[in-house]
């Protein structure tokens, strides 16, 4: 009697091959994406902390920041005309930033510049926390602040008082919630790496 041999089945061969292709390009895409934010992370630095100190903010939450709101993308373009690594506006941080230091910034693209772009968001941080600085943490009211502009702050915090810790509690927009403990997530994990000293 004569057997013939079984030839192994053509489609288990194309999924395995599949799914090795799908795991190589998926991790390769993780090592991507981990060391060009490292990379970005780390060019940064300088910058964040010299501008961070300037205006008396906490370069680590700074970082956090800048991640939230572009990813370290300098090229990062919002869809409310917001600009650069931290999303800053024409019409709200720039423009007051411009009046403030009495300088007309001609061309938009230049707000794209790392160092301009961090110079002004921290200028605007900062002018955030003073509205804020009587409350026992103005950290979280300016961060809402950046996100969802002082009027709807000040409406927020009119039954509020000066002693309340639980400040988020306040905030009514959900998204702007999440923006905060996004930011205080990630500014918990970036206070544990040294500081660099320029």
């Amino acid at each position: 009697m004569f057997f013939r041999k079984k030839k192994p089945k053509i489609k288990k061969r194309k999924k395995k091959l599949f799914f090795l292709l799908f795991t190589a390009v998926f991790i390769c895409w993780l090592i991507f994406y981990f060391s060009s934010d490292n990379n970005y992370k780390s060019s940064f630095n300088k910058i964040i902390v010299l501008k961070s100190k300037k205006y008396r903010l906490d370069p680590a939450l700074v970082k956090a920041v800048i991640w939230k709101e572009s990813k370290f993308n300098p090229n990062a373009k919002g869809g409310h005309g917001e600009c650069g690594l931290m999303q800053i506006r024409p019409s709200t941080a720039v423009k007051d930033w411009e009046k403030y230091y009495k300088i007309n910034l001609k061309n938009e693209g230049i707000l794209f510049n790392p160092e301009l772009n961090i110079e002004i968001g921290c200028w605007y941080l900062a002018s955030c926390r003073k509205h804020w600085i009587k409350y026992s943490n103005p950290d979280i009211l300016m961060l809402a602040e950046y996100n969802a502009g002082y009027s709807n702050i000040k409406q927020w915090v009119k039954n509020c008082s000066y002693s309340d810790k639980n400040l988020i509690k306040i905030i009514k927009f959900t998204s702007t919630k999440e923006y905060i403990r996004n930011i205080l997530n990630k500014y918990n994990t970036y206070k544990k790496e040294k500081v660099p000293q320029y």
